[in-house]
């Protein structure tokens, strides 16, 4: 009975969910991409109602012994979750306005060097990675992937560049650093990198052709998945194609009923873990002191399971582990957040809302995956090492404008 309850709470928060999506995108079109509420829908629809359907399945074929009480608490908390979401998405949709018109972007010759310096270097890393291509590195999955050149810090570097030098000579051509940035995460067996290049290429495309692209954005989501079908056997054998498919989604999810009612989870953390947490981002030189005198969320959910292979956390089960004030207070605070960040990306110049709805996608992502406050402190250090020393060189000037 309990079974068909969860089913019924998650197919009322799929609807919901849905309709607000589809009622916004047919009043505002491409402006949907803008707004954070849209994202987190879009993100609450597939890392935690889409997998809730198969969790007897994945519960099965897993064998992840799953109490019908904790996966009727799991439904219970993501219906609240999504309808708490939607009223706010409902008082705030893609209503926004913007007064700047292309002609007027500013894009210094600097920060153009710069975008041809990383392009020279990422065709000398594709040279390489081609050279010494392992086919079998591509599909499969051995834990974390290890970064040896940096991809993931010049694809965080690459989207102020790439929007502003998108807009300067709006011509796809600009695009090729960051094509070639995807192209690589994938023939590591990656895809997070890949997704922190694309998102802005979409954005910027899509606004400057004043469309949806949701054909060419389907293609692109199916390969990614395609990708999670042919990397999964090597972790776990004999699985159903579709759950292999939402691998990402599968693994996301599942962290909740599995911990919802641990009581060694639940209070795990203190306000100094929280604090750490958000932290960690800024003072990454501090990093391994800091992840030694406190174990975080998804560290404790890993060491917990030990299966050899990660499991992502979520924004639910993430603020449980500082009890359940802090799982209510974390719910209740997220959409606030929301609001704030819509309201600088509806105030900032074009180009820098660009720039900004960019970083929201991609740590939107982390916090539905990783949780709110190690993702707060991702963004810290987005924001610091990576955005603001680019704004900064952009206000340089040689000669004259360019």
């Amino acid at each position: 009975m309990m079974i068909y309850t969860s089913f019924i709470l998650s197919l009322l928060s799929l609807s919901i969910i849905s309709f607000l999506i589809v009622r916004d995108m047919r009043c505002y079109r491409n402006l949907v991409f803008f707004n954070p509420f849209f994202w987190a829908s879009i993100y609450i629809a597939f890392y935690l109602i889409l997998p809730s359907f198969f969790v007897t399945e994945i519960n099965y074929y897993f064998d992840w012994r799953l109490s019908e009480d904790s996966i009727l608490y799991s439904s219970i908390l993501i219906c609240f979750y999504s309808f708490y979401i939607s009223i706010f998405y409902y008082l705030y949709p893609s209503s926004f306005r913007f007064n700047i018109e292309f002609h007027d972007v500013s894009c210094s010759r600097i920060v153009q060097v710069l975008w041809l310096v990383i392009l020279v270097y990422l065709l000398y890393v594709l040279y390489l990675n081609i050279t010494s291509f392992d086919a079998k590195a591509a599909f499969s999955y051995a834990g974390e992937e290890k970064d040896v050149f940096k991809l993931k810090n010049l694809a965080y570097f690459l989207i102020p560049i790439t929007v502003f030098v998108f807009f300067k000579y709006k011509s796809t051509l600009i695009f090729i650093p960051v094509v070639i940035i995807s192209i690589l995460d994938l023939l590591n067996g990656s895809r997070t990198i890949a997704f922190i290049a694309i998102i802005p290429i979409f954005i910027c495309y899509s606004f400057h052709r004043k469309s949806l692209f949701i054909i060419p954005g389907l293609i692109a989501v199916s390969l990614l998945l395609l990708l999670g079908v042919l990397r999964t056997d090597n972790v776990v054998g004999g699985v159903p194609w579709y759950l292999s498919a939402i691998g990402e989604f599968r693994e996301t999810y599942i962290t909740l009923p599995l911990f919802i009612a641990n009581d060694d989870y639940v209070h795990g953390g203190s306000i100094f873990h929280l604090l750490s947490a958000i932290g960690a981002g800024v003072l990454f030189i501090f990093r391994g002191q800091i992840s030694e005198t406190y174990v975080f969320a998804g560290k404790f959910i890993a060491e917990d399971v030990d299966r050899g292979y990660g499991l992502a956390s979520n924004i639910i089960i993430e603020s449980a582990y500082y009890g359940y004030a802090g799982l209510i207070f974390t719910l209740l605070a997220f959409p606030l957040l929301l609001y704030v960040t819509r309201s600088l990306i509806m105030r900032s110049p074009l180009i820098n809302a660009i720039v900004f709805s960019s970083i929201t996608v991609i740590i939107l992502r982390l916090v539905f995956r990783e949780g709110l406050y190690l993702s707060l402190g991702a963004l810290l250090l987005i924001g610091l090492f990576y955005l603001f020393p680019v704004f900064l060189l952009n206000k340089v000037r040689w000669r004259k404008h360019c």
